[in-house]
């Protein structure tokens, strides 16, 4: 029993420096929009989304990014001038709460070693699961994947506070965001009425951001300009 106990102790040892050295934390808001089988993305749609998010910093290269977004959505055959929209006149309106797990790829060192740039643009892909809480049909499952990816750019406001700018385009695996065959007049045909099965939905969010990083040590004032050994370097962020 005792070996278990130290054994929790070390684990959370390891789990708290790893905290303390790579973490970062923050939100942020921004617009959305969708691709459906109403149309494309059209400004006319755009709609409102926030995020929060967790940043796990392996190196100046690499970083893990866990992300919670709610994400607002729109559209209607109004904004678009067809045929089909012009007799459709549709319209949806929806919400959705995503999570997610992604990387991050930076093109500059950011922040390590000792602030080499104040701003870092970067990529991200990676895996997530929406759920639908407007209108959607009473089929669709909580479980919906999707692949979000995209780029964006951070910037250092000082030792601790980042300002950024990211962009997802979230491609979806069904093709029942808009809801459009329940609504949609039962005398059309069912690529009249929208149930396009052969295309799958995307909807998109683009943000400001703004975060927050905890150090493991801080490297005192006097000692930067050290000439110091490589694993002592490695303590400092």
């Amino acid at each position: 029993m005792k070996s278990i106990y130290l054994s929790l102790i070390f684990l959370l040892a390891i789990a708290t420096e790893a905290l303390a050295q790579f973490s970062e934390f923050g939100g942020g808001v921004g617009a959305t929009n969708v691709r459906t089988d109403i149309g494309g993305v059209n400004m006319a749609n755009t709609r409102y989304g926030v995020n929060a998010f967790y940043r796990m910093n392996f190196n100046h290269i690499w970083v893990a990014r866990t992300e919670l977004k709610y994400v607002n959505m729109a559209s209607a055959d109004k904004n678009y001038n067809d045929l089909l929209s012009e007799n459709r006149k549709y319209s949806f309106y929806n919400n959705a709460i995503e999570a997610s797990f992604s990387m991050e790829f930076n093109f500059l060192n950011f922040r390590y070693p000792k602030d080499e740039h104040k701003w870092c643009p970067f990529i991200t892909a990676g895996l997530a699961n929406y759920v639908l809480l407007g209108n959607s049909e009473g089929s669709i499952s909580a479980f919906n994947l999707a692949i979000p990816f995209g780029f964006g750019v951070k910037y250092k406001l000082d030792d601790h506070w980042n300002l950024g700018f990211v962009y997802t385009a979230s491609k979806t695996f069904n093709d029942k965001i808009d809801g459009i065959t329940s609504n949609a007049p039962s005398n059309y045909t069912a690529k009249v009425r929208g149930n396009d099965s052969s295309t799958n939905d995307w909807y998109h969010f683009a943000g400001l951001t703004i975060s927050y990083t905890l150090y493991k040590l801080k490297c005192p004032k006097h000692l930067e300009d050290e000439k110091v050994p490589t694993y002592w370097q490695g303590q400092f962020r």
